[in-house]
C-alpha cells in the first residue's frame, strides 16, 4: 500500500494537481513525513487518483475515458498479473523499496 508516494508527489507537482486518495491511504499519508497538503479525499480537487491495485479488476479504461481522458499507471514490480498490453495502461516497475535491478530496468525504459 505504500512506497510509491514520492512518484505521486512528483506527478502532482509537475502537473499542478492534488493527489486524490481514499480515507485509508489518507490516514497513512498523515502518519508519514510527506507533503500532506498535496493529498485529498475530495475527488473534485485533483485529477491524479490513487487506487488500490485490487480495484483494477472492476475498472474499465473505456468507461473511465467516457467521463474524461484516463491513463492507468501501475507502480509495481512484483506482480505481473496486472501487466496488460492495452492502450493507456502502463506498468512501471518502481517503488521506494525496489531493488537495484528493478530501478535499473525502469531507468533504461525511460
Amino acid at each position: 500500500n505504500l512506497g510509491k508516494e514520492e512518484v505521486f508527489i512528483n506527478l502532482a507537482q509537475d502537473f499542478d494537481s492534488m493527489i486524490v486518495v481514499d480515507d485509508d491511504r489518507m490516514r497513512k499519508v498523515k502518519t508519514m513525513d510527506l507533503k500532506q497538503w498535496m493529498f485529498t479525499t475530495d475527488t473534485s480537487k485533483g485529477w491524479i487518483h490513487v487506487k488500490n491495485i485490487k480495484d483494477l479488476r472492476t475498472m474499465d479504461i473505456e468507461d473511465c475515458n467516457r467521463e474524461e481522458p484516463t491513463i492507468f499507471a501501475i507502480l509495481t514490480g512484483w506482480n505481473d498479473k496486472y501487466n496488460r498490453n492495452l492502450p493507456f495502461y502502463f506498468k512501471v516497475p518502481y517503488s521506494s523499496h525496489s531493488n537495484f535491478r528493478e530501478i535499473e530496468t525502469f531507468v533504461r525504459a525511460c
